[in-house]
């Protein structure tokens, strides 16, 4: 069968699907789609065909909702199911409008893989994402599984990245951090070519004394309109940032273009500039007797 689009013809939701007689596969709106006249349980699905990057297009996302985050959500489920670690979201150009956080995380806990999803857009000009209603987060490293296991499995997210698209607040936000934020853990993220316009905070990381994240690179990063700060990290470990812009909305005291606090440590900068804020780069100095970073080391023999 070959569908012309999801809603209407040419809108990008299209593809070839064929017809699985035995599958008892969920319907996730997208790839695998159950008719109507079936009972959940019973056999029968249309599966996709398909290779390479998963569209959100084909859940949905993009074609004029008013929420597009659970339906960017469900693509980034199938992608963490489909057993390729590294597996691409492909947001294509358009205007996404986002209500709530869309987690690059799963909520399924029989789930045992690694976690690596790339979410790419169009480019920084040509993706839109538009954030609006009480929240002022776009996208979440982990958190999913941390209310029931905090720093528990979202720490197996690994090498995961967020590139060419931009992020615009709409609206004033009650529930205020990052458009971009980590809150699971894990180790080597990738955030390039992305523009911020008008977020409460840019990027945070709101780690814990058992849940580091180690190795992000923040690269060619353009941040307008920043109201509170621009990077703000705890317990993050080895990052680089580099051909990044940070501005500030205005001169408010406690504000900062970068705020390095707790156990943030090994952080690189080139070709980084600030301006609007209190302070460009602000880092919270420990006691020396502070104790060492839960570094991976091997063990050193007792002689």
């Amino acid at each position: 069968m070959v569908l012309d689009g999801h809603g209407a013809a040419n809108d990008g939701g299209g593809g070839l699907f064929v017809w699985r007689t035995t599958s008892t596969a969920t319907d996730d709106g997208g790839t695998i789609i159950r008719p109507n006249n079936l009972a959940s349980g019973s056999a029968g699905r249309w599966v996709r065909i398909y290779s390479g990057a998963i569209n959100v297009r084909w859940f949905g996302a993009g074609l004029g909702g008013a929420d597009d985050a659970p339906v960017i959500q469900r693509a980034i489920e199938t992608a963490i199911h489909s057993g390729s670690y590294g597996t691409t979201v492909y947001l294509p150009a358009g205007n996404y409008h986002i209500r709530q956080p869309v987690y690059i995380e799963t909520s399924d806990a029989s789930y045992q893989g690694w976690i690596a999803v790339r979410i790419i857009g169009d480019g920084k000009f040509n993706t839109h994402i538009f954030m609006s209603g009480a929240y002022s987060t776009a996208f979440i490293f982990g958190g999913l599984s941390q209310a029931s296991n905090p720093g528990g499995p979202a720490t197996r997210i690994r090498h995961s990245e967020i590139s060419h698209l931009s992020i615009e607040q709409v609206g004033t936000p009650t529930r205020l951090d990052g458009a971009i934020q980590f809150s699971g853990g894990g180790i080597g993220f990738l955030i390039r070519d992305v523009a911020m316009y008008g977020p409460w905070r840019g990027i945070t990381c709101n780690g814990t004394a058992t849940c580091y994240t180690w190795r992000a690179k923040i690269q060619n990063v353009h941040m307008e309109g920043v109201v509170n700060i621009g990077i703000y990290a705890r317990f993050a470990v080895n990052w680089d940032v580099s051909q990044t812009y940070i501005g500030g909305a205005n001169h408010l005291l406690e504000t900062a273009g970068i705020w390095l606090d707790t156990r943030s440590e090994g952080w690189m900068f080139t070709v980084v500039e600030t301006g609007g804020f209190d302070t460009g780069l602000r880092m919270l100095l420990e006691p020396t007797t502070r104790s060492r970073s839960p570094e991976p080391r091997h063990p050193v023999p007792r002689t």
